[in-house]
């Protein structure tokens, strides 16, 4: 079972809907999960949305956190997972001419250009002369969910470190797809995602309905 830290007043309470929650779970005041599969020792900070993920072992979240896994088409009969990260305050639908969009667009409320070394490979093959961060190319695909989940976090873990002590992060290399939120919509899986879904609703039912037994 997982615990919500604190005794809050009813507004700050976590809204936690549909998620299998595994021993040790954290989860702050005021987030909100949906649709999520949660391992031991997962703690999820404050503020924080988390959508549709399969969170592995010992996985955190920081504070203030929009995370959400979508699965995708990478080719006619394959599919992968691509889990996104924003912060409550960066405005994805904010554009700016794509030579001056680093030094405007903000990541997990971090400048592109102060959090990334090579913050104009973001827009790589992106059209257009004005850029945001929905049109961003940063996450990279995984094959599993729990594998898309723990690349994100990580680097969301690391990007907070560095920002704290002033230093940047890197891209992955050409040689990793990586994908936009504008990508996503145009690519996704939405069975997949259903299937997940029913995943979960059964065995929340199963969770309950042996309980209610060991009741008798």
């Amino acid at each position: 079972m997982g615990k919500i830290e604190g005794k809050k007043p009813l507004a700050h309470v976590p809204k936690i809907t549909a998620c299998v929650m595994n021993a040790c779970v954290t989860v702050g005041e005021g987030s909100v999960l949906e649709y999520c599969r949660l391992r031991e020792d997962v703690s999820i900070g404050s503020g924080c949305i988390v959508s549709g993920c399969s969170l592995p072992q010992r996985a955190t979240v920081p504070p203030g956190t929009i995370l959400h896994t979508v699965s995708v088409d990478v080719a006619p009969d394959s599919r992968a997972y691509v889990t996104v990260a924003f912060g409550f305050n960066d405005d994805m639908k904010l554009a700016a001419p794509r030579q001056k969009a680093p030094s405007v667009v903000t990541l997990l409320g971090t400048l592109l250009q102060n959090l990334l070394t090579n913050a104009d490979l973001v827009f790589r093959g992106v059209e257009g002369d004005s850029v945001s961060l929905w049109r961003a190319r940063l996450f990279p695909a995984r094959p599993t969910m729990e594998e898309s989940a723990d690349a994100t976090c990580g680097w969301v873990r690391r990007a907070a470190v560095c920002a704290k002590r002033g230093l940047q992060l890197s891209l992955p290399d050409e040689g990793v797809a990586l994908y936009s939120m504008a990508d996503i919509l145009r690519c996704k899986n939405v069975s997949a995602m259903i299937d997940f879904r029913n995943l979960l609703a059964a065995e929340i039912k199963r969770t309950r309905s042996n309980a209610d037994f060991l009741r008798l």
